[in-house]
């Protein structure tokens, strides 16, 4: 951080992904005082400690680049960029200062365990070491008169501030302390400003600005010391061959049979869970309970990875996923500038319920269905706009079969074989632009400030077997084959959420407001594509399917508050951390057709208690229970039970233990 000379502007570097590869570097800015406004210098340099010359019209800095460091300096509006140091073999320079002339640029050195100071002059030229040696001397800064620098060394063993003179070459030591004196500076008025240790922390000190406070002679920690070894005590510097340590020339290496890089994965890590799915209120207790194991992998380099699970339930019933992610250059799309990350994805899994068959001039058959489900997905992702701005393009298809178990047939009495058969050939082709702009901080997981953005363009294009007038598949025994009539179902659909977390009231509060709202685009399709409104996702006080449609419009609010900030509470491998209370309430609805009245919208109200836990201080164990009410009574026919089902005024609650709150 550097100040202009007439004090009216500030020069810092700060972090940031406003890059072309999206990743966090530093880069040069200015903050104008009188304007009260920011100015971006540098872009892309991987630039830090800028220093402001005395005319105010240069700036000098450090950037970085392939583990090495240099000195560059550039117009005071970021401009003329250029490197002036030579360093190429992992070099580090840091700390740039100008002299009060303008005329030389100093700085600190370092190859190996310590640094040593140099200076250079503006144009690159003359480059010359002032301190040099097997001690650490950093952080120089001129006198006012530009005759002395003073600097921070531990050549006795302790760090202190000394004077060089530039005229004389002679290094008086200035300081006297125990705990260490660091980054001397120099006042207007000449007094030495400098950093210290104490028994209470870091502390800064004032001392007058004489040439030698101290006198000449150096203080000793001990009657052990080697003078001019740091980590001086000769025990500690037994340890090692600090001779040989300081003297290595790592130019010089052994030669070695180069090969092309070969991924090298990270031993597979498993992680058993045990999941409670009730979505079959006909289940027995044990069924409801599903063990399963996730495992996963990276190779070292980070730039390929797998993530898979597996579970499963007494009655067989299974979930199983595999994901792989490749995040290296992908040819052709890297020449265009663009590195997404691919991934190929895996799902499968079955249901088992009850139904009813109908087959034509035959009463309906109550008959056993698993329902068998996989899915396939390619997926680039690329950052997109803004650091926070994700774009993926994705492709997914799908089989959806339902297997029927052996049944006899009512109007004879034969046995009949089972029916496997694929009701759904789904095809997706989908554009989702994500903004995850939540503002990092120690509640932004249990209480998020900031937003997220959600806008999702797709197109389906699915082979569907058709419906009869009931509702029931409709099926055909001619030539004693039993099979679905197929439709090609083909639209676009378009869906957007936006949640808004807003701090309000007092500290640690927010207000969030959602919207979600989805449409098929064009003639009106099966209700099997619908999009639906309740559930865990969505407005709680009513079940998943209870509220769909080819059109979907919801808004909520939610505020929270914290009821224990920190509890720091330990049971076995579990730490809890804070506890929130959340209140809710939500409109919306869901429809084929006709937009319905705002009278006929869905309300529901909830409250939630978040517990924010960790699982053997490293995995996160998010605990969350909900219990909200539906305000509306309604009811639904269900075309293919043969019946109706009445939702509304009555409470749903919901557990939860996951690695974050929300599904996003």
């Amino acid at each position: 951080m550097s100040w202009s000379p007439d004090g009216t502007r500030l020069y810092y570097a700060r972090s940031g992904r406003e890059n072309p590869h999206w990743s966090y570097q530093f880069d040069l800015y200015v903050y104008d005082l009188k304007t009260d406004e920011e100015t971006r210098l540098t872009s892309g340099r991987r630039a830090i400690t800028p220093a402001v010359s005395p005319d105010g019209t240069t700036l000098a800095c450090v950037v970085n680049a392939d583990g090495t460091s240099n000195i560059a300096q550039m117009n005071i509006d970021g401009s003329g960029f250029r490197i002036i140091t030579p360093y190429r073999n992992g070099e580090q320079v840091y700390n740039p200062v100008w002299s009060p002339d303008g005329s030389r640029i100093l700085f600190d050195y370092s190859v190996k365990d310590g640094r040593d100071i140099a200076w250079i002059r503006p144009d690159g030229s003359d480059l010359q070491f002032l301190i040099r040696g097997p001690d650490d001397s950093r952080s120089g800064a001129f006198v006012a008169d530009g005759t002395r620098i003073l600097f921070s060394s531990d050549r006795t063993g302790i760090f202190n501030v000394y004077s060089y003179s530039l005229t004389t070459g002679v290094t008086t030591q200035v300081s006297n302390v125990l705990g260490g004196a660091f980054m001397p500076a120099v006042n207007p008025k000449g007094g030495i400003i400098y950093a210290a240790y104490t028994s209470g922390g870091y502390k800064l000190y004032e001392m007058d600005g004489a040439e030698s406070v101290v006198g000449s002679g150096a203080y000793l920690a001990g009657s052990n010391d080697v003078p001019g070894v740091r980590g001086t005590a000769a025990g500690t510097a037994a340890q090692f061959d600090w001779e040989k340590l300081r003297t290595y020339d790592d130019t010089q290496l052994p030669s070695r049979d180069g090969r092309v890089y070969k991924s090298i994965f990270t031993s597979l890590s498993i992680v058993p869970f045990v999941r409670i799915d009730n979505y079959n209120t006909h289940d027995k207790a044990i069924d409801v309970i599903k063990p399963g194991v996730y495992l996963f992998s990276n190779d070292v380099l980070e730039k390929t990875g797998l993530f898979a699970g597996a579970a499963a339930n007494s009655k067989l019933e299974r979930d199983l996923f595999f994901q792989f992610f490749y995040r290296d250059r992908v040819p052709l799309l890297y020449q265009l500038g663009l590195e997404p990350v691919v991934s190929l994805e895996a799902y499968n899994v079955t249901r088992k319920t009850g139904g009813v068959l109908s087959i034509t001039n035959t009463p309906p058959i109550n008959v056993d269905v698993t329902y068998d489900l996989i899915e396939f997905d390619v997926a680039f992702t690329q950052p997109f706009l803004t650091p926070s701005g994700m774009l993926e393009l994705r492709y997914i298809h799908s089989r959806y079969t339902s297997l029927i178990g052996d049944f006899v047939n009512t109007n004879d009495g034969s046995l009949q074989r089972g029916i496997s058969d694929q009701y759904l050939v789904g095809n997706d082709l989908s554009l989702t632009f994500r903004l995850d702009a939540v503002v990092p901080s120690r509640t932004s997981d249990i209480n998020p400030v900031g937003r997220k953005l959600s806008l999702r363009l797709g197109y389906e294009f699915n082979k569907f077997a058709r419906s009869d007038a009931d509702g029931y598949r409709a099926l055909d025994t001619t030539g004693g084959m039993v099979r679905y009539a197929y439709d090609w179902l083909k639209f676009p659909r378009i869906e957007a959420t936006w949640k808004e977390y807003l701090p309000f009231f007092f500290r640690n509060q927010t207000l969030s407001a959602t919207f979600r709202a989805g449409s098929i685009l064009g003639p009106p399709v099966d209700d099997f594509f619908n999009f639906y409104a309740g559930g865990l996702i969505g407005m709680r006080g009513y079940p998943y399917y209870a509220i769909g449609g080819n059109t979907l419009a919801i808004a909520g609010l939610t505020y929270r508050i914290p009821l224990v900030s920190s509890m720091d509470l330990r049971f076995l491998q579990f730490y809890f951390d804070k506890l929130y209370l959340s209140v809710n309430a939500d409109i919306g609805n869901a429809w084929t057709g006709t937009r319905p009245r705002l009278s006929e919208f869905k309300t529901d109200a909830g409250v939630e208690l978040r517990l924010e836990s960790f699982s053997f201080y490293a995995y996160p164990t998010r605990i969350f229970f909900n219990a909200s009410y539906g305000f509306n009574r309604f009811t639904t026919a269900i075309p293919s039970q043969r019946g109706e089902v009445t939702y509304g005024r009555e409470w749903r609650f919901y557990l939860g233990i996951l690695f974050g709150f929300d599904f996003d």
